[in-house]
């Protein structure tokens, strides 16, 4: 299988099979396993902020504590461009699909995530498209500032670079405490109660 090259953050090496399960965290120094994850479905490894590490699988983002790799929050993503950036601040930003009022268009959503929270923080409208749009990212930034690559149709191999602005209306989405379902966990959208029951059986 092939292996993506280690996200290295503070002595520790971050491994992940891109595209199949597993995650692995070593110690730098001595190449000693400090904790592994062998059944998630990892796409890539996004980065370290705030001490959580944020994790690309195939429903969304996942942040994991930096140190242990205990499981904090789970962000669903749905209509994606595939079009991730490493976290910044505190903050996790990836573009989605956004339905526009014209017919055959949509906008390119640029979204926020809280790394601490796995919580929707911010989300703005970049500008509308048509559905021939082929390609959008990768995603990437430096300080306050994203940019992106986009192209037009499928046989193009031309991609034009823009850097993705706030739009004066944009508003901060509300908090929200929603319980959040642990994709480590498979029994963890299964009801309380039927839980409980299951672990007696079980034991």
């Amino acid at each position: 299988r092939w292996v993506a090259p280690p996200y290295i953050n503070e002595q520790l090496l971050y491994l992940a099979s891109t595209g199949t399960q597993g995650l692995e965290c070593l110690e730098a120094d001595s190449g000693k396993l400090l904790w592994r994850h062998p059944s998630i479905e990892v796409q890539r490894v996004l980065g370290v902020a705030s001490d959580v590490l944020v994790v690309q699988v195939d429903s969304g983002l996942i942040g994991l504590d930096s140190q242990d790799g205990s499981f904090l929050w789970y962000h669903a993503v749905e209509d994606s461009f595939d079009c991730f950036c490493a976290p910044q601040g505190e903050s996790v930003q990836y573009v989605r699909r956004s339905p526009s009022i014209e017919k055959n268009k949509y906008s390119p959503q640029l979204v926020w995530v809280d790394v601490k929270t796995g919580q929707e923080s911010f989300s703005s409208n970049c500008w509308d498209l048509t559905t021939d749009v082929s390609s959008f990212g990768p995603l990437f930034g430096e300080e306050d500032r994203i940019w992106s690559l986009f192209g037009y149709g499928e046989q193009s191999i031309n991609r034009e670079l823009i850097e993705l602005q706030i739009q004066a209306d944009s508003q901060p989405m509300p908090r929200q405490n929603v319980p959040q379902s642990n994709p480590l966990d498979p029994w963890s959208d299964v009801a309380l109660p039927v839980r409980k029951a299951a672990e007696l059986i079980l034991v």
